[in-house]
């Protein structure tokens, strides 16, 4: 892994996988990285940045936003 930041980790997923026609997987990747970005308000995640702590306030914020437990997973 030669990124060291989150957005710019998932940005090279999605395109690999759209690269593999793997359309939805690259849509789902995406739609995470928009809700976490939106989550953080950060323009740059950093992952020594990530933890426990931060990954379950992002869990509580999407389920205060209604979203099922099937979306929030």
């Amino acid at each position: 892994m030669k990124e060291k930041d989150l957005i710019r980790f998932m940005d090279r997923m999605i395109e690999e996988r759209k690269a593999e026609y793997a359309l939805g997987t690259a849509h789902i990747y995406q739609s995470t990285l928009n809700a976490f970005s939106e989550f953080c308000g950060c323009e740059v995640i950093y992952f020594h940045q990530l933890n426990r702590a931060n990954l379950k306030e992002f869990e509580t914020y999407l389920r205060d936003k209604q979203l099922s437990w099937n979306t929030v997973s």
